[in-house]
């Protein structure tokens, strides 16, 4: 592991060639750095930059993140109300890594419609999610 980077290979020994070779490195691309973006960001490796807010979020620090800084994340652009249920909403996103679980919440006897409903109900609650990542 390169300590400076924390950029991991494995190698393996070629006796013909009496050299070294990689055969899986990680991370692959910066996107796959955990939290390169920042809460409400998502990482695009073919975009540039390769963060960017989700929907209805802008940087915490527009001159942060200018200087491809996105460690501070984004913010919404308009705060929850937390008061009126048809404001206040959910964008579908398919295909992310999921996010540190230290601050989650699980009830498998909870079907999508249900654990949505509980969601809404607490001002705190950022995202719901299937646990079912099986397909």
């Amino acid at each position: 592991m390169n300590q400076t980077t924390s950029f991991r290979q494995r190698l393996t020994w070629i006796e013909a060639n009496q050299s070294w070779r990689a055969y899986s490195s990680v991370p692959r691309d910066d996107c796959d750095k955990y939290g390169i973006c920042g809460v409400n960001a998502n990482c695009l490796i073919n975009d540039n930059p390769i963060c960017q807010c989700l929907r209805g979020f802008k940087p915490r620090s527009q001159e942060k993140w200018d200087l491809m800084d996105w460690s501070e994340g984004c913010v919404r652009n308009i705060p929850l109300t937390c008061k009126d249920k048809s404001t206040d909403g959910f964008i579908k996103f398919s295909g992310l890594k999921v996010p540190d679980t230290a601050h989650t919440w699980v009830n498998k006897s909870m079907n999508l419609k249900e654990c949505k409903a509980k969601c809404l109900s607490n001002c705190s609650c950022m995202a719901y999610t299937n646990s079912d990542i099986s397909g």
